[in-house]
């Protein structure tokens, strides 16, 4: 079995996760293939984190996306192909559904190709994959991330993920997901202001310079600055290790928050996860249960 990594840390930690699930569940080797990258800017992050899945070669690929078809069916691919009928793609399972749980992933061919994004809780009853195959949980904090850890163990700290980059900057992108403005954060961020003894929002950006554009209201906060030689990892660690958080709609915040262990944290997220899609609907796939929806306008 190979699942395919693509995208940033977030969707990379969905797929590895789900390529751990999948071993645990078959008890067969799991290879990943990450031929991907480098892709628009995307880096293969999984060695970074300590993941130990291995990745699968340019032959075995290949093997395992025909293999588990029968000779006919490879045949009636290529008919296809040639009449335009249709591409069967034999050997492939391509997740049908986004963010749904597909239970039929856990009996297909022990040589079947995994394309998909794997982001149903549902897929992990057992739970997450921890410290023993992510280490990169509980190492210790880089030099210049150190101030700001231990600032942010010592206060009533909320980690707030203010998404923009592609979201903002490329139009095609923005007609599909939602960028959150800044009055979906400085509201989360009031409404956490009354139900918290004095807390310390923590601003972490891929565009330091509109954190800085942006009027507060007076709440107290800190921008996290862009440390050299320190990569998304570290920052992920980081806005995980507040006692709450204020989310994007955003695998890497969402992995963030989801890596929250603490009892008492409170997580707030936008109340649209795309443009056309309500976070209310994904409630119990993937968006636990507790966390709270915040009002967000559309773009």
């Amino acid at each position: 079995m190979i699942v395919a990594i693509k995208g940033g840390l977030g969707n990379q930690l969905f797929q590895a996760a789900f390529a751990l699930v999948l071993q645990r569940h078959t008890g067969r080797t799991v290879w990943i293939d990450a031929r991907d990258f480098p892709n628009r800017g995307r880096e293969f992050m999984l060695d970074r984190i300590g993941c130990k899945l291995p990745v699968a070669s340019e032959k075995q690929i290949f093997s395992e996306r025909w293999a588990s078809s029968l000779p006919i069916a490879k045949a009636r691919h290529w008919m296809n192909r040639l009449t335009g009928a249709g591409t069967v793609e034999p050997g492939i399972f391509r997740e049908p559904e986004r963010w749904c749980y597909h239970e039929s992933v856990f009996t297909q061919h022990p040589r079947t190709y995994f394309s998909g994004y794997w982001m149903s809780l549902r897929y992990y009853p057992e739970g997450f994959p921890g410290e023993s195959e992510f280490p990169f949980l509980g190492e210790d904090w880089p030099d210049g991330l150190q101030p700001l850890a231990k600032d942010i163990a010592d206060c009533e700290s909320v980690g707030v993920h203010v998404r923009r980059g592609d979201y903002a900057a490329d139009p095609r992108i923005r007609a599909d997901y939602l960028v959150c403005g800044s009055e979906y954060y400085r509201r989360s961020m009031s409404r956490l202001a009354e139900r918290l003894p004095h807390p310390k929002f923590f601003l972490f950006s891929d565009d330091e310079d509109f954190l800085r554009s942006v009027d507060w209201g007076g709440l107290n906060v800190t921008v996290v600055p862009a440390v050299s030689g320190v990569g998304d990892e570290h920052y992920l660690r980081l806005l995980a290790s507040c006692r709450h958080q204020i989310i994007s709609n955003s695998t890497f915040s969402w992995w963030a928050a989801f890596l929250n262990r603490k009892p008492e944290r409170i997580v707030v997220c936008p109340d649209r996860w795309r443009v056309s899609i309500p976070t209310g609907e994904l409630v119990g796939e993937l968006i636990p249960e507790d966390w709270l929806l915040e009002s967000t306008p559309l773009n």
